[in-house]
């Protein structure tokens, strides 16, 4: 996930099955948005809508982007699809990645039926070639990403190719009040994953969920203003957790995968965890609670045909420790000064009440060989490739009250695991 996650809203730090109410209106959310950062102490009530996709109608016309630069700066509060590097730098392919429309029923990989116009990509072949093509339907994305049909000769830093599904606001949201307890943040998404297809060992593909949470307030960079959403350029310290959802490898605590991990991408810490009960080693999983409507993570040779609900409940006690992780791992920081981003880490808040959550999405990621043989359409030995078809819709956050806190253990192994590691590795 790393630069997938890092790179698609472009974040940088250098070093369930429950009714919700009907949604607000596109206008007064972005309002109670940036009241509730002024208003920092103001408490979230019970199963509180904080934003995401179902309440966005997206389209292919306002709502796609290909967005491989980091510093692209691309729309915030409402939902949009990003690509991100399918195909080599300055080649037509990742440069229009999604600039034709696509008349093959991407829906037959994807299983979201979807009109042509709904449809967009680069190139326009069908099965058995599948070139890859995102889909818009309003509130439902579909995906088929297939490096087979796009170059990969050069790699791509802390990451793959990737298409996010997700809504990023431009002000932090806070999550928690200091008079209300025990509350959670959770982590929703209706997912399908119908199809994969891959001819050699090794080969990963993932599908995850990411937040990102940032300070409310940095006065040593915006000392007059709320801390605007962390971005590539602005030096906003941020970290994010990353919900492996399913991963083309098996669970196997040798190699990590299954596992929980603290990872760095090049742009930006994140937690790693499966949205399971026990890791791959067999220790409990300790950064999330499985909903009990939740589907659990999957792995390998195993695909669905209908959605599945999935969520993943992160209570105070685990996002403080989280935090308190992130600001330990920052480095020594002997004088402090504003170009030193470990200085901007040391500087945040040490209360979770103090941070926000600024972006929910869906990831779908793949992580092909890159070698000089990897061509488009040459699947040559080597190069890894693999094709996933996915339909993703109702990517949320809310604040919710806990129901059964659990005391984090005081101590949380973190090891890296294997290269590559998207949901462990690997948004918007």
């Amino acid at each position: 996930m790393g630069a997938a996650i890092a790179a698609i809203f472009a974040f940088d730090f250098k070093d369930a099955k429950r009714s919700r109410p009907w949604p607000l209106p596109r206008q007064l959310k972005i309002a109670c948005g940036v009241l509730t950062g002024l208003l920092v102490t103001t408490p979230a009530f019970a199963d509180s809508f904080l934003f995401g996709t179902s309440d966005d109608c997206i389209s292919t016309t306002q709502s796609v982007f290909e967005a491989s630069d980091p510093a692209a700066a691309l729309p915030s509060d409402r939902a949009i699809i990003r690509v991100g590097y399918w195909g080599d730098p300055g080649t037509p392919e990742r440069i229009g990645a999604v600039a034709n429309p696509v008349q093959w029923n991407v829906g037959l990989l994807s299983g979201v039926l979807a009109a042509p116009t709904e449809q967009r990509g680069y190139a326009d072949f069908g099965p058995p070639v599948a070139t890859s093509a995102v889909q818009a339907r309003c509130g439902e994305a579909g995906v088929v990403l297939n490096s087979y049909q796009f170059s990969h000769t050069k790699p791509v830093a802390g990451g793959g190719p990737q298409m996010g599904f997700g809504e990023k606001r431009s002000l932090p949201m806070p999550l928690f009040s200091s008079n209300r307890y025990p509350q959670a943040l959770s982590i929703r998404a209706r997912i399908k994953h119908p199809q994969h297809d891959w001819n050699e060992d090794g080969a990963v593909g993932q599908i995850v969920l990411v937040y990102y949470l940032q300070p409310l307030r940095c006065p040593e960079l915006f000392p007059n203003q709320l801390c605007p959403a962390a971005s590539f350029g602005n030096r906003v310290p941020a970290f994010a957790h990353v919900i492996g959802l399913y991963d083309s490898r098996p669970a196997d605590a040798a190699t990590g995968v299954g596992n929980e991990h603290l990872l760095h991408d090049g742009f930006t810490t994140f937690f790693a965890s499966p949205l399971a009960e026990m890791q791959a080693d067999g220790t409990p999983v300790r950064l999330l609670q499985v909903h009990a409507s939740s589907a659990l993570a999957t792995n390998a040779d195993v695909t669905w045909n209908e959605y599945r609900d999935f969520r993943a409940d992160i209570s105070r006690s685990r996002l403080q420790k989280m935090l308190n992780i992130f600001r330990s791992k920052a480095a020594a920081c002997p004088q402090f000064t504003v170009d030193d981003p470990a200085c901007l880490v040391r500087a945040t808040p040490p209360n979770i009440e103090d941070w926000g959550i600024v972006l929910v999405s869906a990831l779908v990621e793949v992580f092909p060989a890159a070698l000089p043989q990897c061509v488009r359409s040459a699947n040559a030995p080597g190069c890894l490739n693999i094709s996933m078809g996915v339909g993703i819709r109702n990517v949320d956050a809310w604040v919710v009250d806990e129901v059964a806190p659990q005391v984090m253990q005081a101590s949380l192994k973190l090891n890296a695991p294997a290269a590559p590691a998207a949901s462990p590795s690997s948004p918007d």
